[in-house]
């Protein structure tokens, strides 16, 4: 679990240093902003989902515990 979680926060650092780059290469190639916004945008959207997939590996398997069966029901145990 800790494992996946390292690797996906690894991920997520280098896809910060690669729109790092992107805005450093765009300045010095004078490139147009709505064409950096773009570029930008689909980086950070990345760049969330490494970040979701670090929490997510650390929230185990979904099970919350002991359930209770009443009239043909189950329900979570409080």
């Amino acid at each position: 679990m800790i494992m996946a979680q390292e690797q996906a926060v690894l991920k997520a650092r280098e896809q910060l240093a690669q729109l790092e780059q992107l805005v450093e290469v765009s300045a010095a190639e004078g490139r147009r902003i709505d064409l950096v916004e773009r570029d930008l945008f689909a980086g950070l959207l990345q760049l969330g989902h490494a970040l979701l997939s670090a929490f997510v590996s650390t929230q185990g398997d979904g099970d919350v515990g002991p359930t209770l069966t009443h009239e043909e029901k189950t329900l979570p145990h409080l």
